[in-house]
């Protein structure tokens, strides 16, 4: 009988990353979807002891904070890919800058990463998107400076969605009217927008260079969470972002003193 009394509810996420089920609760729960939230095991089986599921959500590959650090190692790869497959040279200032702006990062991150072996599988496909993302920023400074940007971009895109077909499965007959706006929404902005304003970055600085501004990529999206969703940052957060902030800057200072007024 008492399987019987409890509450119905849609989802349960599992995960100790407050920002990963904090982000799952606000976005299910604008779909008018019912969603609870637990940070470790106990507090799952309570909220399994008073109500039934439909989908119990449990991320363990790693956490997000691992997951940043792996794949924000991609720009200091990069830089030495470059250095011996394009043969990129960099000066201390640009090395200093470019570390700096890992600092901070590092800083955003509370320093909170860890090389815990028992996320082996998440470290494997963090690693992974790190070295898929340094080799991107190499092959698109590799590409001659007389293809227009848009036109790199076009065919990236192209190749990525063929390549994205032999993977359809039928779960794709579920995707709803609601769900294809926001799949042409993040197409826009995350595909369209973020690969060709991307080529036109890559197309116009050297790797290092690129790879310090690219850090204040996480430093926006904090302020967008901060000015949209009532975020806060802690002290560590804010030193974070303004290291990173005034490591870009000085970068694009000293990249502009060095090309003058081109790019």
């Amino acid at each position: 009988s008492g399987e019987i009394m409890k509450t119905m509810r849609d989802i349960l996420v599992i995960d100790d990353e407050f920002t990963v089920t904090r982000a799952v609760v606000k976005v299910c729960s604008a779909e008018g979807m019912s969603v609870a939230a637990a940070d470790n095991a106990a507090e799952a089986l309570r909220f399994l002891e008073d109500s039934k599921f439909r989908l119990v959500l449990y991320i363990n590959s790693t956490s997000l904070a691992n997951a940043a650090f792996l794949l924000y190692l991609a720009p200091l790869i990069a830089v030495g890919m470059a250095a011996v497959l394009l043969k990129e040279k960099f000066t201390l200032l640009n090395g200093g800058l470019l570390c700096l702006a890992f600092l901070g990062f590092l800083f955003f991150l509370e320093f909170k990463f860890s090389l815990n072996m028992d996320e082996s599988k998440g470290f494997l496909w963090g690693i992974g998107s790190a070295i898929t993302y340094a080799l991107y920023i190499v092959f698109n400074r590799k590409i001659p400076a007389q293809i227009p940007a848009l036109t790199r971009a076009f065919y990236q895109l192209l190749f990525g969605a063929v390549t994205m077909l032999p993977f359809l499965d039928a779960s794709i007959q579920s995707v709803t009217l609601k769900d294809v706006n926001w799949l042409m929404a993040i197409g826009l902005f995350q595909g369209f927008l973020a690969i060709s304003l991307f080529t036109f970055a890559v197309k116009h600085l050297k790797t290092v260079e690129y790879g310090t501004v690219s850090y204040i990529e996480p430093l926006i999206a904090s302020l967008i969470g901060v000015f949209l969703y009532s975020e806060s940052l802690t002290l560590s957060q804010f030193i974070g972002c303004t290291i990173i902030f005034s490591g870009g800057m000085i970068q694009v200072v000293t990249t502009r003193i060095n090309q003058g007024t081109h790019y």
